[in-house]
């Protein structure tokens, strides 16, 4: 078990550096909108790819307008006044709107655009009381320098909160509004998945039985949503229902004095839901091969066991045996390409492997699946 989670915590680790984009358009300084895929590198350039370029062509945040994936907002280039008094020009959305904005550029930061000015100034725990009172301080709801408002913690939510007081005093004709839904280019896909499994039992050396099942096939089917990054990030999330099949051939289990075989029929389902975090790779505009590692538990249930005993010459004897349902934890290995059809829809097709841990038996203390998965993706652009 410990090889097992080392091994795939390795291939979690073995991700590339390039990795798959999304596609959308770069607007430059002109006007013109270059279309392509893009790649996200980090919130001060972009890189476009088109399939007649043979490189990725890179672009500063203060060399273009900004750039747009799918109908997701677009990322605009803003001149950034950072806490350290320098300026950096970004890529960056917008939280919320009106007469003063709240922007972020990584989605981590926090960036505040006073009225009636283009530049954005970042927010820190230790400088956003003294930005407040300089641009904030003419609305009678908020009272900058009390004890109250100093002792105001850094979050979100509040800094949210004070500029819609401050947008609701002021008096303008722009809207105030917070922005809602991911701005930072995810994409969310949803898909149909299915494929042949392969099932194997490893069973305990305290048993007499060998140490692993034979598999035989069984199947899968399930649905599946997908969010993607521009960088090449993936998380999803996946809900399927499945039959395992596997088996022994005869063994041995008493030899005197009267030869006596037993050979078992194993059979099962599963509901399984899975999620999991990997990445893709290559800069590629169709086909992207990936990686994803996933921990949860699944409901293993609709347990028969057919037990088949030959004693000596007598005709064989089947035993039919029903197992109680049981709930275990399993760690699963995804690797496979996506294939795109269009610009919203994809193929994927991928190998799953699931080690399962089963702590309600002595005989079978694990379980191995291969499932061999072909799906198909739709998405909003």
């Amino acid at each position: 078990m410990k090889h097992f989670y080392t091994t795939a915590l390795l291939l979690g680790l073995a991700v590339a550096t390039q990795a798959q984009g999304l596609p959308g358009y770069v607007l430059t300084l002109s006007g013109d909108s270059l279309r392509g895929t893009l790649i996200e590198t980090d919130h001060r350039q972009i890189a476009l790819y088109r399939p007649t370029d043979s490189l990725p062509t890179t672009f500063r945040a203060a060399q273009v307008r900004g750039y747009r994936v799918g109908q997701r907002p677009a990322l605009l280039s803003r001149v950034v006044r950072l806490a350290s008094g320098a300026d950096s020009v970004r890529f960056t959305f917008p939280l919320r709107t009106g007469t003063v904005g709240l922007y972020s550029s990584s989605g981590n930061d926090l960036l505040l655009r006073p009225a009636a000015q283009d530049t954005l100034f970042e927010l820190t725990p230790q400088n956003w009381h003294l930005l407040f009172h300089r641009y904030l301080s003419r609305c009678a709801g908020l009272q900058q320098t009390s004890d109250q408002e100093l002792s105001k913690p850094f979050y979100q939510a509040e800094i949210q909160r004070q500029i819609e007081v401050y947008n609701q005093c002021a008096s303008s004709s722009q809207p105030e509004r917070a922005v809602k839904g991911p701005a930072y280019g995810w994409l969310t896909y949803y898909g149909l998945v299915g494929g042949p499994t392969l099932t194997v039992l490893h069973f305990s050396s305290r048993s007499m039985q060998p140490d692993r099942s034979i598999p035989d096939v069984g199947y899968m089917l399930g649905v599946e949503a997908v969010k993607v990054s521009p960088g090449g990030t993936q998380v999803s999330g996946q809900l399927s229902l499945s039959q395992s099949v596997s088996h022994t051939g005869p063994y041995i289990t008493y030899p005197q004095p009267v030869l006596t075989t037993e050979a078992i029929d194993y059979r099962f389902r599963r509901l399984t839901p899975i999620l999991t975090v990997g990445r893709r790779f290559l800069q590629t505009h169709s086909v992207s091969p990936f990686v994803a590692l996933g921990i949860a538990t699944s409901v293993l249930f609709d347990q028969e066991s057919l037990v088949t005993t030959q004693v000596a010459s007598k005709a064989a004897v089947t035993e039919k045996f029903v197992g109680e349902s049981t709930i275990d934890p399993f760690v699963d290995v995804t690797a496979g390409i996506w294939v795109k059809s269009f610009s919203t829809t994809a193929w994927r097709l991928s190998a799953q492997y699931h080690w399962r841990y089963v702590h309600s038996t002595i005989a079978v203390p694990y379980i191995s699946i291969l499932t061999l998965q072909a799906g198909f993706f739709f998405g909003s652009r």
